[in-house]
């Protein structure tokens, strides 16, 4: 499956329009993917999420959340897809989920998920709810932004003292992995790692107004994809 995760930071806006939200969207049309999840998804509830479904040619669902930060989600539209939209207390920002029809009569668990950005141990509870939806019996994918350090990767020793708040243990100086390891305990596994390769699926890399790559004002955290193979 080609899949695409992105947080769109506001909604994708900049300025007084949604430029970024439409280099996005050019991006999705180039590549085609099966499925795409989309956080930060603010105004996409009414007519831009029609419009959004309209141009990439995919079928849309979107989870609200309280904070305005909405988890969108797109399927290939010849992927019968059923969805189950989570939120507070169970989440912080909100969670979608997507059980997909696949080709080969198949099913894929697919959950979007917007972690706390600021408290570890709302990201904990977060990964503790979220274990609970996963099935043993289906395979299960997780994409989104879960704003929280990689538990198998370096972390910047001079963080400024606003990030250690939110991504250190109570030592203000130790990366708080827990809520990955949570996930890692349960039998899923970052797709990058699962691959063979050395990093994660994608470390979080933060745009400029135009869309344009630039230095992460949370170094080391972590947005990209966890799967869980079928077990039985």
């Amino acid at each position: 499956m080609r899949i695409i995760s992105w947080n769109l930071r506001d909604g994708g806006r900049s300025g007084d329009g949604h430029q970024r939200l439409a280099r996005a969207v050019d991006i999705v049309r180039a590549h085609g993917p099966d499925l795409d999840s989309f956080q930060e998804a603010r105004g996409f509830d009414g007519r831009l999420l029609d419009d959004m479904v309209g141009r990439p040619r995919l079928s849309g669902f979107l989870a609200t959340a309280d904070s305005g930060y909405h988890v969108a989600a797109f399927t290939r539209t010849e992927l019968a897809a059923t969805c189950t939209r989570f939120g507070r207390p169970d989440f912080f920002h909100a969670l979608i989920a997507l059980r997909l029809l696949l080709s080969d009569g198949g099913t894929l668990y697919a959950l979007g998920a917007h972690w706390c950005p600021d408290f570890p141990d709302t990201r904990l509870t977060e990964a503790a709810n979220l274990i609970e939806l996963v099935r043993a019996d289906e395979p299960t994918l997780l994409v989104g932004d879960l704003n929280s350090p990689d538990p198998h990767g370096d972390h910047p020793p001079d963080l400024r003292p606003e990030d250690r708040a939110r991504y250190c243990a109570s030592d203000s100086t130790t990366a708080d992995t827990r809520a990955l390891r949570r996930l890692e305990s349960a039998g899923l596994v970052d797709v990058g790692r699962l691959r063979g390769e050395t990093g994660p699926t994608l470390p979080t890399c933060c745009t400029d107004s135009a869309g344009s790559p630039g230095p992460s004002s949370r170094p080391g955290t972590f947005s990209g994809a966890f799967t869980r193979p079928c077990t039985r």
